[in-house]
């Protein structure tokens, strides 16, 4: 998908871009329309590059390691539970002798 950075604030499909704002970042399913092979993009939008494959392999690997990471943390947080009594050990003192 095309993605272009946002120079200036603007207008797009109903929504403000702002370099410094909520959306700096434009992304579309489909390019500007072109006039003459030429992609024309406005003057307030600046293309930016699309990932090469090595870069888009070592997204999804990160993506990948972070899923693991997240499912571990799940199962260690849904095997800790501090509503369980605690367990009585036979060394414990009590005052009734």
């Amino acid at each position: 998908m095309p993605t272009y950075r946002v120079l200036e604030r603007c207008f797009h499909d109903g929504k403000l871009y702002d370099p410094k704002g909520k959306r700096p970042v434009l992304v579309r399913t489909h390019p500007f329309p072109s006039v003459k092979k030429k992609e024309q993009v406005p003057s307030s939008l600046q293309r930016i590059k699309d990932q090469t494959a090595a870069q888009k392999k070592v997204q999804e690997e990160a993506a990948a390691e972070e899923a693991k990471t997240a499912a571990s943390d799940a199962e260690a947080i849904a095997g800790a539970s501090f509503l369980e009594a605690p367990v009585a050990e036979a060394n414990t003192e009590t005052l009734g002798g």
